[in-house]
């Protein structure tokens, strides 16, 4: 399929509000390749076709997942938003004709991500979770460390991206590291700081993760219609949006623990009560 076609297709397929946001992604996508030594065709490919199949009916993605069963893996045991991916992909390679595997990967693990990303994989999963529509606290935070020139993730990085003060990530990242699931050293940009790498045992850890979110919403969700679930879904984002705008505009946008802000420690202020309170 040429990118022409599959352009009209996609837009074709979507609402004006998903094709606006394929743009987006396509074009975000395409810089990060320029920027970090991808190709920047397979990126526009893969971010075009990322979200193609993102509106059909549940029904449907289950049909395509078990009717390529192969290809699909255990995708189809995946939460049902997460099926979008791994269905455009098989799509993409049985019936779009896309036969290029780091753009097939990169469009099926683009929402869950994987142990071993490929830099392809990177690029659209970065694309897609900072494109310009997105305004989620924290995403310029985000979108200045996609524009650097770092070769690393290390704590200070995870702290401004996740509102969380330095005490409390440092017990954080003891927690993840004493469990398996990453491995620290000193960073090399700021001596300060400990480098964060995911390790082996984190695999599939997005996914389950997933796995548990979507068990607990339809317990919550028990007796709900769609419309009534849509709601739902609707006002706890705004809920969420304005609670982590209310610690932005009230910490610094760092998070201690219960105690600390009950005593109101000031985490740039007051480092040591704060580490006392978190018990570190």
């Amino acid at each position: 399929m040429e990118y022409s076609e599959a352009e009209r297709m996609v837009r074709a397929a979507l609402s004006k509000k998903r094709y606006a946001h394929t743009c987006n992604v396509k074009e975000a996508a395409v810089e990060l390749a320029q920027r970090y030594g991808a190709d920047p065709e397979k990126a526009a490919l893969a971010a075009l076709l990322h979200d193609a199949v993102k509106e059909r009916p549940k029904a449907e993605l289950l049909q395509i997942l078990r009717g390529n069963a192969i290809i699909a893996g255990n995708a189809a045991e995946s939460p049902a938003p997460v099926w979008h991916g791994p269905c455009a992909a098989i799509l993409a390679k049985t019936q779009w004709g896309v036969d290029d595997p780091e753009v097939l990967d990169a469009i099926r693990y683009h929402t869950t991500g994987r142990a071993g990303m490929t830099k392809m994989d990177k690029i659209l999963y970065l694309a897609d979770m900072t494109s310009a529509e997105r305004d989620w606290p924290g995403v310029e935070k985000l979108r200045k460390l996609e524009k650097s020139e770092m070769r690393e993730i290390n704590q200070r990085d995870l702290e401004n991206v996740s509102h969380v003060s330095h005490p409390t990530m440092t017990e954080i990242l003891k927690r993840l590291e004493k469990k398996g699931y990453i491995s620290c050293c000193r960073s090399e940009q700021d001596r300060r700081y400990k480098c964060v790498r995911s390790a082996e045992k984190a695999q599939g850890l997005s996914r389950r993760m997933a796995e548990a979110d979507e068990i607990a919403f339809e317990s919550l969700c028990e007796g709900l219609s769609e419309e009534e679930r849509a709601q739902l879904i609707s006002i706890t984002d705004v809920m969420v949006n304005n609670a982590l705008k209310y610690i932005d505009g009230n910490t610094g946008g760092n998070v201690c623990c219960d105690d600390a802000l009950k005593k109101g420690c000031e985490c740039e202020s007051d480092k040591e009560a704060c580490a006392e309170s978190a018990g570190i």
